[in-house]
C-alpha cells in the first residue's frame, strides 16, 4: 500500500458517535490508485487515516493530541472540498475548549496502516456511579465499537449508549481511551479480538466517594408477592419474577400472558396515575399500559407475552404518580400529593382472554333501579327528580327537590346540587365526568390545547407530533426510532432505529428494529461444526444438529449377504448395542477375519487381513457354507442348489484358477482404495430377507437404502419367515402361541408394513 495524502476542510458531521468520516467521491479514486493489490484481491481493503491540522492553519492544534486516527463511513459527501468529521475527533484535535469546533478547519488526511488492537483501557467520564449497574459491559462496548468505530485513538472520547438498571433508562456514558496497544497512539478494532479494561472513574478515593454520594436515584420497591404493597407518594415498584408467579407459564407461552395491576389510594378524595413497563422506568411516554382516566383507584390489564423474547426478563416495573385534583375544595384531611399512600396489587394469568372482572374495571355504577313489577299503588312520579313518591308526601318532596336538585341541560338527568357542578359532558367525545377535577383531567389528557411532541424524534420528523398523550405513547411503543428495545442477539437494550431500514426477510423472522436486523445478519461460529452461521438462523442451525444426532447417517455392512446397519458416527468399535469391525463390515462379518495375534515379521496388517480374506473366500467357493437356502453368488452350496454361480462347481484341477478369483475378490475388500465390497456367507436367512425387503422399500417409496434396512432391522418380528427345514418346527410352535398361522408371503408383507410405519415416523423426508 502506497501512502496517499490529501488536504480537505473538516466540517463538523451531523453524527457524533464513532470515528468514521464521510469523504467526497474523488477521494475513492485516489485510494484505488494507491492500493497496489486492488487488481489482485477481491477483498475490500480497510482504509484508515491520520488527521493533522495544516501547518498554516490559524487554529492552533491541541498540544497533547496533534493527530487522530479515523476510518471511512462513506464517499458520499457532496462537497468535493470538505469531509464530514465527527465532533468528538475535532474536539480531540483542536482541544475541548476550542471555539472553532463548529467551523470548517483545514486538515491533512494521510493514508496509514495501523496495527490490529489487542488490548485497551477505558476510563468513564461520569458524574455518578450509576454506570456500574450495567449488567453486561462487554456486550455494550462490543456493540458500540462494532457499529461506530474503525480505530481507537489514545485520548479519544467514546459516547456509548447503555441501559442503566439503576435509572431504568438509556443514557450515554462517556469513556476516554487511556491506552491502546500495540502502538503508542492508535490501533484498528475491526476484525480483531480486543481485551478492554474499564478503569475506575477516578484513582482518588475521595472523588469516588463524592461520585457515590451523587448517585441519587429514585428507590425501586420490590414486590416479592402479589401484594398489596403500600407505597408513599411517587414510587416505582418492581414486580419480582412474574414469570414464576404464574406457575403454569411456559416460554414461549402458548396463550397470551395477562397481567392485572391495581392501585388504590388509601385516602378518599385523592388521585393517582398508573404506568406499567416490562423493563424501563414507566412514564406517560415509556409504558406498555397506562391508567389515567377517572379519579381515585386505577387498574390496567396488559399482555406481557412479547417481553418473553428476552431470556433475562423476569420482572415488571410499575410507576405510581399522585396528581392534584383541579377544582377540588381544599381540606386538611386530604394529604399532599407526595404524601399520598397507595396500595399496589397484581395478578397474572395465562389464558386466551383476560377475565371479565379484570376488564370491567374498578368503578361500577351500582344505581339500583326500581323493579318494574313493583306495586306502585298510591304513588306518584315526581316531575323534578322522576322518582316515585307516595301521593301524601308529594308536596313536601317537591319543595325539597326544588331547593336541592337541578337538571343537566345535556342528558336531562336530575342531580343533587352538591354534585351537579362535577357532572360535565365532554364537548369533543361522549365522556361523562362525575367527580371533582375529572373534567379538567380528561380534557388535559384526551383533548390538549397543543400537540404532544416525541422527546426522541426530531421536531420536523414525520410522526413526531401527536394529538394526545395516548397517541404519543403508542408511537413511542411501536414506531419511534428512539424507543428502547431488547436485542435478543447482542443481549443489550438499544434504540430501535428506523423501521424503513428493516429488510423484508428480517420482518418475516419477527425482527421489528433496525438494530435487530443488523445484529441478526452478523455471523457467529457454531461450537459444534465450526461453520459461520447468521445469528438469526442460529436456533435453526442448532435444531439441525439435534435432528442429526437423532437421525445419524447410517452405514450398510459391505457384505452383500448381510442385512445389518450402524451409524457412521459410531466409530470403528461400537454403535451402542452392536459392535462393527473394519473395512465397512459389521462385527459378525468381520469376526472370521479377526486375529488377536500380531502379523508375522515383515508382513503388514493389511497383507495379513488380505490373506485371511482369501482363505475365507476359497473355503466358501470350494466347500460351501452348508446352508441349503443360501443365495450367495460366491458360495459352492448356493451354486449346487441353483442359487449361485454354476461356474463355481469345479473340479480339483480348477483350484488354481479359483484361488486367483478369490484373490481378486479379497482385494475388492482390503486395500483397494475404493468402496469395499464382500460376498461372505451368513449363518441364517435374516440378512438376505432384510436386504430384499429394504430394496423393495427403497424402490417403492424412495427412502435411502440404509434407512430402509434400518427399518427392517427395527421392526424384525420374533417369528420371521424362514425356509430352513430345521427351524420349521420351532416356527410353527411359536405361531400357535402368538397368533393364527400365516403363510410366508403374509408374514413378509406384515414385516414390510411395520417397517413402512417406522420409516414414516423416523426416517428423514425424501
Amino acid at each position: 500500500m502506497r501512502t496517499a495524502t490529501f488536504n480537505l476542510l473538516a466540517t463538523p458531521a451531523p453524527w457524533d458517535d464513532g470515528d468514521r468520516v464521510s469523504f467526497p467521491a474523488h477521494v475513492l479514486a485516489l485510494l484505488d490508485q494507491s492500493n497496489d493489490n486492488a487488481a489482485n484481491s477481491s477483498k475490500q481493503p480497510l482504509w484508515t487515516f491520520e488527521i493533522r491540522l495544516d501547518i498554516d492553519n490559524d487554529n492552533g492544534p491541541n498540544q497533547e493530541h496533534s493527530r487522530v486516527a479515523c476510518g471511512v463511513r462513506d464517499f458520499a459527501n457532496p462537497d468535493d472540498a470538505s469531509a464530514l468529521v465527527p465532533r468528538s475527533l475535532l474536539a480531540l484535535l483542536l482541544g475541548p475548549d476550542s471555539l472553532t469546533i463548529e467551523q470548517q478547519v483545514a486538515v491533512t488526511f494521510t493514508l496509514v496502516q495501523l496495527p490490529p488492537a489487542t488490548a485497551g483501557q477505558l476510563r468513564p467520564i461520569v458524574s455518578s456511579l450509576a454506570y456500574l449497574t450495567i449488567s453486561d459491559m462487554r456486550a455494550v462496548l462490543e456493540s458500540h465499537l462494532r457499529t461506530h468505530c474503525t480505530t481507537l485513538t489514545r485520548g479519544a472520547v467514546l459516547h456509548v449508549p447503555a441501559f442503566l438498571p439503576a435509572t431504568l433508562a438509556l443514557e450515554r456514558i462517556a469513556f476516554r481511551v487511556e491506552s491502546i496497544s500495540p502502538g503508542d497512539w492508535a490501533a484498528v478494532v475491526i476484525n480483531t479480538d480486543v481485551a478492554i479494561d474499564v478503569l475506575p472513574a477516578s484513582d482518588d478515593p475521595a472523588v469516588l466517594k463524592q461520585l457515590q454520594l451523587a448517585t441519587t436515584t429514585q428507590p425501586i420497591l420490590d414486590m416479592l408477592s402479589t401484594g398489596p404493597l403500600s407505597v408513599q407518594g411517587r414510587a416505582i415498584a418492581r414486580l419480582v419474577d412474574v414469570v414464576a408467579a404464574s406457575g403454569s407459564l411456559t416460554i414461549p407461552a402458548p396463550d397470551p400472558t395477562w397481567l392485572h395491576v391495581t392501585a388504590r389510594p388509601s385516602v378518599p378524595g385523592t388521585d393517582v396515575n398508573l404506568f406499567v413497563h416490562p423493563y424501563l422506568r414507566p412514564s406517560a411516554t415509556d409504558c406498555w399500559a397506562m391508567a389515567v382516566d377517572g379519579i381515585g383507584s386505577k387498574s390496567v390489564v396488559l399482555n406481557i407475552a412479547p417481553a418473553l423474547q428476552s431470556t433475562e426478563w423476569r420482572d415488571v416495573f410499575v410507576s405510581v404518580e399522585p396528581v392534584p385534583i383541579q377544582g377540588a375544595a381544599p381540606s386538611s384531611s386530604v394529604p399532599l400529593d407526595d404524601a399520598v399512600s397507595t396500595a399496589l396489587s397484581w395478578e397474572i394469568l395465562s389464558a386466551p382472554e383476560p377475565p371479565v372482572e379484570w376488564v370491567a374495571g374498578l368503578d361500577q355504577d351500582d344505581d339500583a333501579a326500581m323493579d318494574v313489577d313493583e306495586d306502585r299503588t298510591g304513588m306518584v312520579k315526581c316531575d323534578i327528580c322522576e322518582q316515585w313518591i307516595p301521593a301524601m308526601s308529594l308536596t313536601m318532596h317537591q319543595l325539597h327537590c326544588a331547593r336541592n336538585t337541578s337538571r343537566c341541560a345535556t342528558c336531562k338527568k336530575a342531580l343533587p346540587r352538591a354534585i351537579a357542578p362535577h357532572h360535565v359532558h365532554c364537548a369533543h367525545c361522549n365522556h361523562l365526568s362525575t367527580e371533582a377535577g375529572e373534567a379538567a383531567k380528561h380534557s388535559a389528557w384526551h383533548h390538549p390545547d397543543s400537540l404532544q411532541l416525541c422527546p426522541t424524534c426530531p421536531v420536523d420528523a414525520p410522526g413526531a407530533a401527536h394529538a394526545t398523550a395516548f397517541a404519543l405513547q403508542e408511537h413511542h411503543m411501536r414506531s419511534c426510532p428512539g424507543r428502547i428495545e431488547w436485542c435478543r442477539f447482542c443481549f443489550t437494550h438499544t434504540a430501535a432505529g428506523e423501521n424503513a431500514a428493516i429488510p423484508a426477510s428480517a420482518r418475516l423472522g419477527g425482527i421489528t428494529t433496525s438494530h435487530g436486523a443488523e445484529c441478526a445478519a452478523r455471523t457467529i461460529d457454531c461450537a459444534q461444526c465450526g461453520k459461520a452461521v447468521r445469528r438469526a438462523l442460529l436456533a435453526v442451525h442448532a435444531a439441525l444438529h439435534r435432528e442429526a444426532r437423532r437421525r445419524p447417517p447410517l452405514h450398510v455392512c459391505a457384505n452383500h449377504s448381510c442385512g445389518r446397519v450402524f451409524p457412521v458416527s459410531a466409530g470403528p468399535k461400537t454403535n451402542g448395542s452392536a459392535a462393527w469391525g473394519k473395512h465397512g463390515l459389521c462385527a459378525a462379518c468381520y469376526a472370521p477375519m479377526y486375529s488377536s495375534r500380531a502379523p508375522p515379521p515383515g508382513t503388514s496388517e493389511a497383507a495379513d487381513e488380505l490373506k485371511r480374506a482369501v482363505h475365507r473366500y476359497f473355503r466358501q467357493a470350494a466347500q460351501g457354507c452348508g446352508r441349503r437356502t443360501c443365495t450367495n453368488l460366491w458360495c459352492a452350496t448356493a451354486a449346487a442348489a441353483g442359487h449361485g454361480d454354476p461356474a463355481l462347481v469345479r473340479t480339483a484341477d480348477d483350484r488354481t484358477a479359483l484361488a486367483l478369483e478369490c484373490m481378486a475378490l479379497a482385494k475388492r475388500l482390503v486395500g483397494n482404495g475404493t468402496t469395499p465390497e464382500a460376498w461372505f456367507c451368513v449363518s441364517d436367512a435374516r440378512g438376505e430377507m432384510r436386504r430384499h425387503g429394504a430394496d423393495q422399500l427403497a424402490a417403492e417409496h424412495g427412502w435411502p437404502a440404509a434407512w430402509c434396512l434400518q427399518g427392517m432391522v427395527k421392526t424384525e418380528p420374533l417369528v420371521f419367515p424362514s425356509t430352513d427345514d430345521e427351524d420349521d418346527d420351532d416356527d410353527k410352535d411359536q405361531e400357535e402361541e402368538d397368533h393364527a398361522p400365516m403363510n410366508e408371503d403374509q408374514r413378509r408383507a406384515e414385516w414390510i408394513s411395520r417397517a413402512v410405519a417406522w420409516l414414516l415416523e423416523n426416517a428423514p423426508s425424501t
